[in-house]
């Protein structure tokens, strides 16, 4: 017993030390990152938006189609928009929960009512699985991720191939967020590359008298170049919308915050969904 309770105990410290490297290792990366200074606006968040959606079309699932897919460098100068679907676990049946077909419905409604066929859009298909409901596995016993459902709904649905982003590192909200971020920072320094992805406005000064500042050390003429804002088009059912909101306010104001963006809850109802047993996942 005395043997066992050692090994116990050298596990857990094990365990300690390995989330401590893994949480050491992403802050040295955020602050140690090169990345060249880009004049940005502070970021904003709207109030929630809700987007009332009734029960999503059925989709057929075909494991053939099941393909994690990246968009191209040349695609990221003329995003102005990126439409982000949590994933949402899983279900006793077949994988693919009725509140995440909603959340996909919903985005592609308001895609295909503001950026379908301008390529100012694309969208990011969140989430391996989740900690708490284990992932289905596709005939050959390879791990089906959740975000594979996403991505073939939106196939169905129309969405192009090559504005789809597919997500096998998340596995919770936090990921979720840290994901996120990841693609925002990459899609904003490809934007910053293009002159027509900002704008000139007037430099703001304080009042005359304020500050020891004077009206001849700043003319009223002034102005600065700034980075357009990046749209965040967040779809998330109300079950979850809090979560989602605080967590993802709070990756992105991690320090170096992520600038020049609007960060838009739309919050998807879950209002007629029959919620599985937890007994029903146990086979």
């Amino acid at each position: 017993q005395a043997l066992y309770g050692r090994l116990f105990i050298l596990g857990v410290l094990g365990l300690s030390a390995a989330i401590f490297m893994y949480v050491k290792f992403f802050s040295s990366l955020w602050k140690n990152s090169k990345v060249k200074q880009i004049p940005h606006r502070v970021a904003e968040s709207s109030n929630d938006r809700f987007a009332i959606l009734e029960n999503a079309e059925p989709i057929v699932i075909n494991e053939e189609e099941f393909s994690i897919l990246h968009i191209s460098n040349e695609q990221m100068q003329k995003v102005s928009a990126i439409y982000v679907i949590p994933g949402g676990g899983s279900s006793p049946d077949h994988g693919y929960p009725e509140w995440t077909k909603r959340r996909v419905a919903a985005a592609h409604k308001h895609y295909e009512k503001n950026h379908k066929d301008k390529d100012t859009a694309i969208f990011l298909a969140l989430s391996a699985g989740s900690l708490n409901s284990a992932n289905t596995l596709l005939n050959d016993k390879r791990i089906r991720f959740e975000c594979q459902f996403t991505i073939q709904h939106l196939l169905q649905l129309g969405v192009p191939r090559r504005i789809i982003f597919g997500d096998t590192f998340s596995w919770d909200t936090v990921t979720n967020g840290l994901t996120l971020r990841m693609l925002v920072e990459g899609v904003q320094e490809y934007r910053a590359q293009d002159t027509h992805n900002f704008d000139v406005v007037p430099v703001e000064t304080p009042a005359p008298g304020t500050s020891g500042t004077t009206l001849a050390e700043a003319p009223a003429s002034a102005t600065r170049t700034v980075l357009k804002d990046l749209t965040l088009e967040v779809f998330i059912s109300d079950f979850h919308a809090d979560r989602v909101r605080e967590s993802f306010q709070w990756i992105l104001n991690l320090t170096p915050a992520v600038r020049s963006v609007k960060l838009h809850i739309n919050v998807v109802n879950s209002i007629g969904i029959q919620w599985p047993n937890p007994l029903d996942y146990i086979h």
